[in-house]
């Protein structure tokens, strides 16, 4: 039961994780409006312990905390659904590291640009560019692995009667519109319901892992 205690404390985490995500890219460090290269990494290197910060909690301490999530709900639903949950644990996994790696490149990327930047301004955005790629595709803009993930795992939710069956409902609307990020004409509308979704989810599972939960519970 130990394990069941640490993920359901990561799990309301993920969730304020996701918030602050949401917010500070809509805010203070949104560079969504800066067409100009250079003028974008110049924000981002003036902002770059701010950036740094963001980033590592988004994506590093995030991705630290998905195989905690993820192994005490596979504690929970392997008995009903062990096949399953192994699938999933596994996405689980691939999540966590891509995310992790996807970190760490920006923070340390962005280190090398900010040294690079007065000496060469041109290859310091060219740089930055490189940075910016390799981040977004490691970091999972499209968002297979983590959709899969909860996909899979509303899935044994569901089998089991383990939680609310809702809950698994909501984690296979969470898990199909991940998977949509793939495709581009849904791209914008399916990362939004993924992310607010899965505050919701992350937020409801926390709160069932804290205590027993009768296999016909109502959410």
């Amino acid at each position: 039961m130990e394990l069941q205690k640490w993920g359901a404390r990561a799990a309301p985490v993920l969730a304020l994780v996701y918030i602050a995500g949401i917010a500070l890219n809509l805010t203070v460090l949104d560079t969504s409006g800066i067409v100009d290269g250079l003028e974008r990494t110049r924000f981002q290197v003036e902002n770059q312990g701010a950036m740094s910060a963001f980033i590592l909690v988004l994506y590093v301490l995030f991705g630290c905390l998905v195989p905690v999530v993820a192994l005490a709900l596979h504690e929970r639903l392997s008995d009903g659904a062990s096949q399953l949950m192994k699938l999933a644990t596994g996405f689980a996994f691939v999540w966590s590291t891509l995310l992790i790696g996807s970190g760490l490149v920006y923070r340390t990327g962005l280190v090398a640009v900010a040294k690079l930047l007065p000496e060469d301004p041109s290859a310091a955005v060219q740089l930055m560019r490189t940075i910016e790629a390799i981040h977004e595709g490691l970091g999972c803009t499209v968002e297979i692995p983590g959709g899969l993930w909860i996909l899979l795992t509303g899935l044994a939710i569901r089998r089991t009667g383990t939680f609310p069956r809702a809950c698994g409902s909501v984690g296979m609307v969470v898990g199909v519109a991940g998977l949509l990020t793939i495709v581009p004409i849904f791209y914008v509308p399916a990362v939004g319901a993924f992310a607010l979704l899965s505050i919701l989810w992350f937020s409801r599972m926390g709160y069932l892992m804290s205590r027993p939960v009768p296999s016909q519970a109502a959410l």
